[in-house]
């Protein structure tokens, strides 16, 4: 016996002194990459909780980092514009999705589920501090400064700081500019509002988060949770309810309160994220200046209104109004690759991923009678590194919601958790292209592994295993994708859809209320009356009937579709075959309907003048 403990012992002291020995080995490997790096240049533009990610990483992997942003404080969204709820996403459950540097920003600015601003600013200045990133504030003019024979390449940034003009050179540009400025005045083309909807001017509606203070929060919790509301609740500092704030009429029509997202900050007063704000154009500075100054107006009369009616109110009052909106979409550049609505709930696999999401696809209301629609449940998914990547241009990397996302695609990956880890992500990939004289595309299509590889064991970060497509290979698969590219399929916050059950009214309804909202289609009063009127469980003969209204023609037979070519040969098949109408076969009738009420649809892509400075 004490012989093999005795084994045992030297085998694990040799196994101890390996993993030192590797440790140590790992550890000079940084240090000797540090000081290749220390003389090349990273720049990072914006303030966003992204373009700190990116500035970080890159500091730490030894680069001189210039970080340039028009705004006078870091965090962006998550200090100028308040908002202190994180949408985490999550894998097996409860299991948080994203670690990295997000990890080390979420330890240290949370205070119970949601953030506190106070620890929130002073994370993100101490570690810009620490990592002696060369900090540019208030910075205006920012101008791409382009290879002088080549004016699609990017090599550095002009601004203007107190009166002066100044440039600055690097090997990479990761652009979190405010709608991807620099990238547009590279020439780059871009996506606005929902646009993949026919419906380039319309944007889901900003926030306007603004803070009370002197309020009951034991009141509030009580209330909440003894409301007999399923979709109320309290956890940590996070609390969400009181619906009847759905009753307060703004005084501005412009503006709605919905129900309230509740942030308890430290400090004890508490955060609300409820107020919407109407057809705001986010490169519009006067349409975006004009709803600060009617939210301001507007703040002290929806305390009033909470005094009065809400438990644990009694006694609040108005304390700051967020200096930005909380803009949910504004421009999307159009990358190498469009992540689209349907490779999120396909569980796409992608060889340059760079990044992974898991949210709730969630699209925001657009007018003010609506109340958005959830395009999916949770669903985890892969983001390529091509998503990042601006079509046509090189040394670029687009930072942020403004990636090359499809507008349902964005309804996740929009998510700051989402953001933060693809920035990071994105700058390893640089970092390997750098150390290793490539460029970025080359490394991209075939050094990815030795990329992957980087981000788990430098940077922390989680690869999950990704599900099996469960639309794969199902004949209605290419409708599917047709359908959720436009906007017209959703499965609420449900996580997958049930292609080969029985098809049911209400399924019916909701693909047309998503007709109406996310095309310029229009469902008259026949068609809507019909489907009103439909059994619970649909036909043959009500499906032939429902392609007759949509199509405004008279079939009488399923023959008739299959001759009219709504119907391929083998579709007509499975549904001849099949004992009652499923799903699927009512996806791909309106696929087919979406391509016949719109035979000419074209995505409005924008490109503006370019502007640049050649060096």
């Amino acid at each position: 016996m004490k012989k093999i403990l005795g084994i045992v012992s030297v085998i694990m002291v040799i196994v101890l002194i390996g993993i030192f020995i590797l440790n140590k080995e790992n550890k000079n490997k940084m240090i000797i990459q540090s000081q290749e790096n220390k003389n090349k240049s990273i720049i990072v533009l914006g303030s966003e909780p992204e373009s700190i990610t990116a500035a970080v990483t890159a500091a730490r992997l030894g680069y001189h980092v210039d970080m340039i942003t028009q705004d006078n404080n870091l965090g962006g969204l998550f200090t100028e514009g308040m908002l202190t709820a994180l949408d985490l996403n999550y894998v097996n459950g409860d299991e948080i999705l994203h670690e990295g540097f997000f990890t080390e920003f979420y330890n240290n600015a949370n205070n119970g589920h949601n953030l506190d601003l106070k620890k929130t600013q002073e994370f993100f200045n101490e570690v810009v501090k620490n990592d002696n990133i060369n900090l540019v504030k208030g910075a205006t003019n920012i101008t791409p400064i382009v290879d002088k024979n080549n004016n699609k390449k990017a090599v550095g940034v002009s601004y203007s700081k107190d009166g002066k003009i100044k440039e600055v050179k690097g090997e990479y540009i990761f652009d979190g500019s405010y709608e991807a400025e620099y990238t547009r005045k590279m020439g780059g083309e871009f996506r606005t509002g929902r646009s993949e909807f026919g419906q380039p001017n319309e944007y889901a509606a900003a926030g306007v988060m603004f803070s009370v203070k002197d309020v009951n929060w034991n009141e509030i919790k009580k209330a909440l949770k003894n409301d007999n509301d399923p979709y109320t609740g309290v956890t940590g500092n996070a609390a969400w309810g009181f619906a009847q704030m759905y009753k307060y009429t703004p005084k501005n029509e412009l503006l709605k309160m919905r129900g309230l997202n509740i942030s308890r900050q430290d400090d004890g007063s508490i955060v609300l994220n409820a107020l919407l704000a109407f057809k705001v154009n986010p490169l519009d500075k006067e349409s975006y200046n004009n709803i600060i100054n009617i939210a301001k107006k507007e703040v002290p009369n929806i305390v009033e209104y909470m005094r009065e009616n809400l438990p644990g109110f009694e006694n609040a009052k108005a304390g700051i109004i967020a200096k930005e909106l909380y803009i949910r979409e504004g421009v999307r550049i159009v990358g190498d690759y469009t992540l689209n609505g349907y490779d999120i709930i396909a569980h796409r696999r992608f060889n340059d991923v760079i990044g992974f999401g898991s949210y709730p696809s969630d699209l925001q209301t657009t007018y003010k009678e609506g109340y958005g629609n959830a395009m999916n449940g949770n669903s985890i998914y892969e983001i390529p590194l091509s998503a990042m990547l601006p079509k046509n241009i090189e040394n670029v990397v687009v930072l942020g919601r403004n990636a090359s996302f499809d507008i349902v695609a964005h309804g996740s990956a929009r998510t700051v958790p989402v953001l933060m880890n693809i920035a990071q992500g994105a700058v390893h990939a640089v970092d390997y292209a750098i150390t290793n004289n490539m460029n970025l595309r080359n490394v991209r299509d075939n050094h990815m592994d030795k990329v992957h590889k980087e981000m788990q064991e430098v940077g922390n970060m989680k690869f999950p295993d990704m599900p099996k497509n469960p639309y794969e290979g199902h004949y209605a698969e290419k409708y599917i994708k047709h359908l959720r590219i436009r906007g017209i399929l959703g499965s609420k916050y449900k996580n997958s859809m049930h292609l080969d059950e029985k098809a049911s009214k209400s399924e019916i309804k909701n693909i047309v209320n998503l007709i109406k909202e996310h095309s310029n289609i229009k469902i008259d009063e026949k068609q809507i009356e019909f489907i009103n009127n439909m059994s619970d469980n649909i036909t043959k003969e009500e499906f032939i009937k429902l392609a007759s209204i949509l199509f405004s023609k008279s079939f009488k037979s399923l023959n008739d579709l299959k001759e009219a070519g709504i119907l391929d040969k083998d579709i007509y098949n499975k549904i001849n075959k099949s004992k009652y109408i499923t799903n699927a076969q009512i996806y791909v009738l309106f696929s087919e309907y979406m391509n016949f009420s719109q035979p000419d649809f074209k995505e409005d892509i924008k490109q503006q003048q370019i502007d640049v400075i050649k060096k």
